[in-house]
């Protein structure tokens, strides 16, 4: 009898225990209340700086948020108003936050995080104070970075990978965060096997000239390789001072091809959807493949990412990976794609080259000279690109048509 009573007990225990994992998990979502930009990049800039953020109010409703700082700057920031309310008919409310940057801040990135938490209707704004403790299962963040320099030449860089069954590309984005301008940067390439040992070295055209806060890029390709692991190292010099970035990549082997990125309807300040097309080149069906998409400024500064769904791909099929982004915050202009192929703890990189506008993105593999593909609200169904390949292809036809038989014909007679 006790055990039957203890039995009930035991599962009207994990019962409840399941019902409130729900409920608490339903609770904590961030989609009611989100910040644009979420990320604000800033060059130094020495005394009292404004800087303006949104709320986005996307659940429609009444509501107040506590606005408050942390990390290294905070400190030195302030605001006004730090409990903010807002109206079910106010989609979005700005605020304007100051940031007294001081003199002496270590050269670098600093960072002060704003954040935007959502009290609860039942709290007493009036008697919230520095011992107050709030429970909130609502907050989001804005991030405010400021790229403070560093004192005379200085330099820094990020190596990205795409490879294939032969050869990789190389690209490495040189930064200066110096005061002064960096003259004449060399770099060398040099290739290991799996064991360490060298394969090849390759120097690579020298950069004339990178401006102070400015940045450039060595782009080069490998010789032919056998399938396998390999590790790089590029060395970058400068004004008798060096740096190395190190890497590893695979050619061959259980082979996925990131081969295209396409958004249809885009338009910027909405939740873009992007199509990832990946091809299987392995005899044997891949699993759990995702991809992350980092989005790179012209300052080759990620700006936003986003990740796709999971998939499993066919032996010799083609697949779509299918990821959202949100553009909010996200302005005009040139932006790298670095996309991360991740499946069985390998990873394939690619870099597309995209134009974004009001309503259109326009997507270039960084590995080719042509082949735009262009994404707009209303779309473009062909392009002169397509139009100049199809005659490319029936000019060599009449040709190979021409010296094959007719020519010959000719001569006979």
């Amino acid at each position: 009898m006790n055990n039957n009573i203890n039995n009930v007990l035991w599962k009207l225990n994990a019962f409840i225990i399941v019902v409130l994992s729900i409920m608490i998990i339903s609770s904590i979502s961030v989609e009611g209340l989100g910040v644009a930009p979420s990320r604000k990049i800033v060059d130094y800039a020495l005394g009292e700086q404004a800087y303006t953020a949104r709320i986005i109010n996307n659940e429609n409703k009444d509501m107040k948020v506590l606005i408050y700082f942390q990390g290294e700057l905070a400190e030195y920031a302030r605001i006004d108003k730090s409990i903010l309310s807002i109206k079910s008919d106010e989609p979005e409310k700005s605020f304007t936050y100051n940031v007294n940057i001081p003199e002496g801040l270590s050269p670098g990135t600093r960072k002060l995080d704003v954040m935007i938490l959502e009290l609860s209707p039942e709290i007493d704004t009036d008697k919230i104070n520095d011992k107050t403790m709030i429970l909130s299962t609502v907050l989001v963040v804005h991030q405010l970075r400021v790229n403070v320099p560093y004192p005379g030449l200085f330099a820094e860089g990020t190596m990205y990978v795409s490879s294939n069954d032969k050869y990789a590309t190389i690209t490495v984005n040189v930064l200066n965060k110096g005061t002064m301008d960096i003259r004449n940067i060399n770099g060398e390439l040099i290739i290991k096997g799996p064991t360490n040992e060298e394969i090849s070295r390759i120097k690579v055209s020298t950069i004339t000239e990178i401006k102070a806060g400015n940045t450039d890029k060595f782009v080069v390709n490998t010789p032919e390789l056998n399938p396998g692991l390999y590790y790089i190292e590029f060395i970058v010099n400068y004004d008798n001072k060096q740096f190395v970035l190190r890497e590893q990549f695979m050619i061959g082997d259980k082979d996925l091809t990131i081969e295209s990125i396409n958004s249809e309807n885009f338009k910027l300040g909405n939740i873009a959807r992007f199509d990832i097309d990946v091809l299987n080149k392995w005899n044997q069906p891949i699993t759990s493949v995702y991809a992350d998409v980092k989005v790179i400024n012209s300052q080759s500064v990620e700006v936003s990412s986003f990740r796709t769904t999971p998939a499993s791909i066919n032996p010799l099929s083609r697949e779509k990976l299918v990821g959202y982004w949100d553009t909010r915050g996200i302005e005009q202009g040139l932006y790298d794609l670095r996309i991360i192929l991740n499946y069985e703890d390998k990873k394939i990189e690619k870099i597309f080259r995209s134009v974004i506008g009001i309503d259109s993105i326009k997507l270039q593999d960084s590995s080719l000279s042509g082949q735009v593909v262009v994404s707009k609200g209303e779309g473009n169904k062909l392009s002169l690109l397509y139009i100049l390949v199809i005659i490319s292809i029936i000019f060599n036809i009449i040709l190979f048509v021409y010296f094959k038989f007719i020519r010959k014909k000719i001569e006979n007679t």
